[in-house]
This record gives C-alpha cells, sequence and structure tokens, in this order.
C-alpha cells in the first residue's frame, strides 16, 4: 500500500474532521493517506487549500518551497476559486475528495503531471478540469449489445415514495424496476443493469449505506450511477453515504428542479446527450 501526506490550510475545523473521517474509513485501501496540519507539516504530496481563507496563503508558501512536487487542490464555496486544476465546492466536499485524492495518487504513482499549477502570481487557466467531479477517472466499457434503453431502479420502503419516484422517472424516458426493501433491490441489480439507482437510507433490514457498499461489488453495479435520497441530513450523514460509494446526497424534501438536475447530471456521467436522446433520455427542468 503506498502512503501519502496530505496537509490542509485554512480548512475549517468541521471541514478537517470530516475529511479525517472520510480518509480514515475509505474502503479502497489501494492508498493509505494521512492527514496533516499543513502548519506543522515540513512536507507534503497533497495539499487541501480552502481558497476562500486568505491566511491559508503563508501556510501554502512554505510548503510549495519545502515540497516542489506537491499536488494542489482547492476548496471554496464556489467551487472555481485556487490556482490548480482541481476545484472542489465545499458543499460537495465529502463526496468528491477521496475520488479525486485517489485519481492524484495513481497518477503520482505513475509519473505523470497531475497538477500543472498556473504560475504563481496569475490567474489560473480556463482549460477543463482532468479530474470531472465525481466521476470515474476512467469510463467504463459499454455493453456491446446494450439495448437502446435507460433503466432506473428505485429502493424505498413507502408505496407512495416508489410511485412518485416512478412516475417523475418514466417522465425522462426511464425504465423503472422498483424495490421495498435492500433484499429485493440486491436480487436485481444482481440480474439486471441499471443506468440510474434511487436508494432511500432508513429502510427495515439492510438499510441505504449497506446496501450501496454491497452494490459497489456487484459487477454490474461499480459504475451505475446512485443517488442516495433521503431525511437525514447532518454533515456525517453525508460522509457515510460517500464512504458507502453514493454519488450524489440529496435531502429530503427535494424540489423538483434539484430532482431532475440530479438525475441529468447522473446520466451525463457516463452518457452524451446525443446517446442519451438515442435512448429516449428527456430533460425536464
Amino acid at each position: 500500500m503506498s502512503g501519502f501526506i496530505v496537509a490542509t490550510c485554512g480548512l475549517q475545523t468541521k471541514d478537517a474532521r470530516l475529511l479525517d473521517i472520510v480518509l480514515s474509513r475509505a474502503p479502497n485501501r489501494r492508498f493509505e493517506f494521512k492527514l496533516v496540519d499543513g502548519a506543522a507539516a515540513g512536507f507534503a504530496d497533497i495539499a487541501i487549500i480552502d481558497a476562500d481563507q486568505r491566511d491559508s496563503r503563508t501556510e501554502l508558501s512554505r510548503l510549495r518551497a519545502e515540497s516542489p512536487e506537491m499536488v494542489e487542490v482547492y476548496i471554496s464555496d464556489s467551487g472555481t476559486l485556487g490556482d490548480s486544476n482541481y476545484k472542489i465546492p465545499k458543499k460537495s466536499l465529502v463526496l468528491q475528495c477521496f475520488r479525486v485524492l485517489e485519481n492524484i495518487a495513481d497518477m503520482k504513482l505513475k509519473g505523470n503531471v497531475v497538477s500543472a499549477p498556473a504560475e504563481r502570481g496569475q490567474a489560473p487557466s480556463p482549460s477543463p478540469s482532468p479530474l470531472p467531479a465525481a466521476a470515474p477517472s476512467v469510463e467504463p466499457a459499454k455493453p456491446v449489445a446494450a439495448p437502446l434503453v435507460l433503466n432506473g431502479l428505485v429502493v424505498d420502503d413507502s408505496n407512495t415514495v416508489r410511485t412518485q419516484l416512478e412516475v417523475t422517472l418514466s417522465r425522462c424516458g426511464l425504465k423503472v424496476d422498483l424495490a421495498a426493501n435492500g433484499e429485493e433491490a440486491r436480487a436485481l441489480v444482481q440480474a439486471r443493469v441499471y443506468d440510474l439507482i434511487f436508494l432511500d437510507v432508513v429502510m427495515p433490514g439492510i438499510n441505504g449505506y449497506e446496501l450501496c457498499r454491497e452494490i459497489r461489488h456487484i459487477p454490474s453495479g461499480r459504475h451505475v450511477s446512485v443517488v442516495m435520497l433521503t431525511s437525514r441530513t447532518s454533515p456525517f450523514d453525508r460522509a457515510r453515504g460517500a464512504l458507502a460509494g453514493c454519488d450524489t446526497y440529496l435531502t429530503k424534501p427535494v424540489t423538483v428542479k434539484d430532482f431532475y438536475a440530479a438525475v441529468h447530471k447522473s446520466l451525463t456521467k457516463r452518457y452524451t446527450i446525443d446517446e442519451l436522446a438515442a435512448r429516449g433520455y428527456k430533460r425536464l427542468a
């Protein structure tokens, strides 16, 4: 297992604590990430900088001098600030940080250039980020004989919620299967290939976190987009969702606009707009 030092610069205590939870409990153990305070660090492989905090610059300047190969990852409220191509909105920090760090670690071991920061003191390059938000680093291969249809699965112990989501997803052009509990969902995922799964957290038997982890270990579930739709709103519940492998975490009540945006974002991670149109997808706002 390869180890990497990750220094934090200017992060709020809450954000640093959540990062520590995610990195210490992440299920993928290809890499080991040790989180340290940038003010006390003498060296770092990767730095996570709060671009909204001006006092992070002093720590960052020193780390740059002592760690010339250090890769910089910036977080900010807008998700657009920073002198690197790696930028994460704070609201998505828990869901995205481990994937970003794993991608950087993998590229470092291969000797590839990962973060070509802009010249010090200049604005960052407008070129697009090499790491799409919350997306796998390698596009999964499409089955040669894949039917031109989008398959969705709704897992919720409430019949009302299942029916509402089935109707809403059908309007988008998806063919929807329903499961009332984790056991039913597990059997469906083992037998079929889905493009999108909406998953409740609180259910009898297997809860949503456990089910999501199981889905990720099923070959047909490794690359499916999983959206958790739950009334649990705490940062620690979001962290548990990220560790379980969900791509998007929506909290109830969710607006129709946000729901359709989550559907569109999830599907466009795997398919182009033309491919989605060929499969009958209808984007709704």
